[in-house]
């Protein structure tokens, strides 16, 4: 946990890829870095959307406020639980 290799420039070379910088005076100006990209899904457009950025020691925001976070949301999914299944005779009727 927490093991990163640094070159000279302090640029780091090995480690983890995930990356986080909370500002608490500021939330919104926080950012994060996810490699290789925000989906575990390979048929995803997120899937390796982050590594350039990454490989780039760059960040996108991590915005907390909901007026940040409703102002740069790109999609929305609902999710809701499937309807109750009916009870079924125990015969098949």
């Amino acid at each position: 946990m927490g093991v990163a290799s640094y070159g000279p420039d302090f640029r780091q070379t090995t480690g983890a890829t995930f990356r986080l910088v909370v500002d608490v005076g500021s939330w919104d100006d926080s950012v994060a870095m996810n490699s290789p990209g925000q989906s575990g899904n390979p048929d995803s457009e997120h899937y390796s959307d982050l590594f350039a950025t990454w490989a780039a020691d760059g960040s996108f925001p991590l915005l907390y406020s909901r007026e940040q976070v409703e102002k740069h949301t790109a999609r929305t999914i609902t999710l809701r639980p499937p309807a109750p299944a009916t009870a079924q005779d125990p015969n098949g009727r």
